[in-house]
């Protein structure tokens, strides 16, 4: 994997998951809905789950924790097909979607790497050796 996958982070648990809709329009034919959409935010409370966590980012915007990555992990979340699609409880995005959800704090990221030499790539296996 590349140098510049890999980062430092924290690790959030959602304790609160609240949509508030402000504005709600329908489109009604013969007495039928056939549309509808809401309009709104969320509102979300989160505690600190794990601080300074070593996290590796995939192309479609997933972390997973180091210490939970094996080969098979790894091929899953390269080949997701679709954006948000969660492969397992491994695989964290950056927001939560539901009470309970673990998500990276995307304010506390920082590369594990220097700037320097990011194209090299490094091994799995040493990564987790030297953390």
């Amino acid at each position: 994997m590349k140098k510049e996958q890999i980062f430092i982070g924290n690790i959030k648990k959602c304790t609160e998951y609240e949509m508030v809709a402000t504005t709600s329009v329908g489109i009604i034919i013969n007495g039928r809905i056939v549309s509808s959409d809401s309009y709104g935010y969320t509102k979300t409370n989160d505690e600190l789950y794990k601080e300074d966590v070593i996290l590796v980012k995939f192309k479609n915007d997933f972390y997973v924790e180091l210490e939970k990555l094996n080969l098979l992990l790894k091929l899953k979340a390269q080949t997701s097909a679709r954006k948000g699609h969660v492969i397992n409880e491994f695989m964290m995005l950056t927001s939560p979607s539901a009470v309970g959800d673990l998500f990276v704090d995307e304010k506390s990221l920082k590369p594990y790497y220097g700037m320097e030499d990011k194209s090299a790539k490094v091994l799995m296996r040493k990564l987790k050796n030297n953390k």
